[in-house]
């Protein structure tokens, strides 16, 4: 009976803003041809925003004929219509609106300090922001960094920063790449966790310079190159400089990509990097920075998903900084198939390996390791047949999905008394682990029956049938 009646009061006051009736208000929206006028109660704002609170108060309005006259020019019509139907109504919906569209309202919700909004919105935009990125990730990024003073946006601005740095062709193979805003170009570039192999930095970044002074230069025949084109991408180049991990590039691949730029580059540079490849002790006067991360093949994972998955497998207290592992993608569902056959196929006799799976609505992966190989016990003609295989070291697990906040985490190994049927290998399934199973792929399905070998399980695994979003195996290599 309340909520009825709360639906009744919010349509009520809704159609207020609507007919525009008994209005005391215009508000002026927008700017040049972009310019509307609209009917509002300002008791409604008053009410309803700290912001008009204040104006409204204070001597910040005119009137003319009674009714009260006030400018904002720096919001669009679009997005000032969705704060009044919010201050009015209370509703907030997104669907009909663009990633870019919904950055713009909670600028304008800070700063008209509209608390619920900005709540709302903000948990919105970090929910969805991979697909957001996947869609537009030069602007979107632009328009986040334009904002930098906007409090809601600073944890937005790290997600999308962390995503793109995980997935960096997203952004660097992008058609709006090269009217990618300098600053957001030196923030990527600064940072340890952009997994890209350094000479592919280097490659984007030449490409990046020299379109910024002209469209017609052609890297790939400097020989029609004039001194002035040389001077011009040097000054463009000239910040970026001391961003490059200049020693995680190859001798090889400093001669082949390098030196023919050497005319941009400070000549005591390259000096001191043809004598880093030269001698095997050089003295060194260029800042040795870290090297980046290693490139991971992985839609659902990132590097510190690793760290924990890696101490785990090494029975760590603390999560690894350096990775004693490389990891090989062996199978991606979305890519290769749901069918198990397939699954066989690619990661049956691999050694050890981990999967990784993602449900729908679900902000935490769960998955298992397995440090055996995935591979019949018995003959071909018992491999439809359940085979299990012992270790104690096998285990499975949960993990928060976005990982900007640190990492929720729930780890089940396997029960010592339990651990002759730690790993379970059957044709007509995909990865399987513990006796009910505790967990089972098939197809599209992860399957759960008891959680009798990895009792632990039942706090992130659930029993019966559940449908997955996708799944990836790697294969596990211990680096020398």
């Amino acid at each position: 009976m309340e909520a009825e009646s709360l639906l009744q009061l919010s349509y009520d006051i809704g159609k207020l803003l609507e007919n525009g009736e008994n209005y005391d208000m215009i508000v002026q929206i927008g700017t040049g041809n972009n310019i509307k006028e609209i009917k509002v109660h300002s008791i409604i704002l008053y009410a309803r925003s700290l912001y008009f609170r204040t104006a409204l108060s204070k001597n910040w309005i005119s009137k003319e004929g009674g009714i009260i006259k006030f400018k904002k020019p720096n919001i669009s019509p679009k997005i000032f219509n969705f704060i009044l139907r919010y201050l009015y109504t209370g509703k907030l919906e997104f669907n009909n609106y663009k990633p870019i569209e919904l950055i713009l309202i909670l600028v304008a919700a800070d700063e008209l300090n509209i608390e619920g909004i900005i709540r709302y919105l903000s948990q919105h935009l970090i929910d969805n922001h991979q697909k957001f990125l996947q869609q537009d990730p030069v602007n979107i990024l632009q328009i986040i960094l334009q904002h930098d003073a906007c409090s809601p946006l600073k944890e937005l601005r790290e997600y999308c920063l962390d995503y793109v740095c995980e997935r960096p062709t997203l952004l660097f193979d992008s058609e709006k790449y090269l009217s990618l805003d300098k600053n957001l170009l030196l923030i990527l570039l600064s940072r340890n966790d952009l997994i890209m192999d350094e000479i592919e930095v280097w490659k984007y970044l030449i490409k990046w310079s020299v379109a910024q002074i002209s469209t017609t230069l052609n890297i790939e025949n400097l020989s029609n190159w004039s001194s002035k084109d040389f001077s011009l991408v040097k000054e463009s180049i000239l910040e970026f400089i001391p961003l490059i991990r200049w020693f995680s590039i190859s001798s090889i691949e400093f001669n082949q990509h390098v030196i023919p730029f050497e005319k941009i580059l400070p000549k005591d540079l390259i000096m001191e990097i043809k004598r880093y490849h030269l001698d095997s002790k050089p003295k060194l006067s260029l800042p040795n920075l870290p090297a980046r991360k290693e490139p991971l093949d992985s839609i659902l994972i990132n590097q510190k998903h690793l760290s924990v998955i890696s101490s785990w497998i090494d029975r760590k207290d603390i999560d690894y900084l350096r990775i004693p592992y490389a990891f090989k993608l062996l199978f991606r569902a979305t890519r290769d198939g749901f069918n198990t056959e397939k699954f066989h196929e690619l990661c049956d006799y691999k050694g050890a390996v981990f999967v990784v799976i993602s449900l729908p609505n679900s902000t935490n992966l769960i998955g298992g390791y397995n440090p055996l190989d995935w591979k019949p016990k018995f003959n071909k003609s018992k491999s439809y047949e359940n085979n299990w295989w012992k270790t104690s070291e096998s285990f499975l697990f949960s993990l928060t999905k976005n990982t900007s906040k640190g990492i929720i985490r729930s780890i089940s190994r396997v029960n010592p008394l339990k651990s002759d049927k730690a790993i379970l290998y059957n044709e007509q399934f995909g990865p399987g682990f513990g006796s009910g199973p505790d967990l089972a792929l098939s197809n599209n399905q992860l399957y759960c029956k008891s959680h009798h070998t990895y009792p632990d399980s039942r706090l992130f695994i659930s029993e019966g049938l559940t449908k997955m979003e996708d799944y990836e195996v790697f294969q596990i290599i211990r680096k020398k």
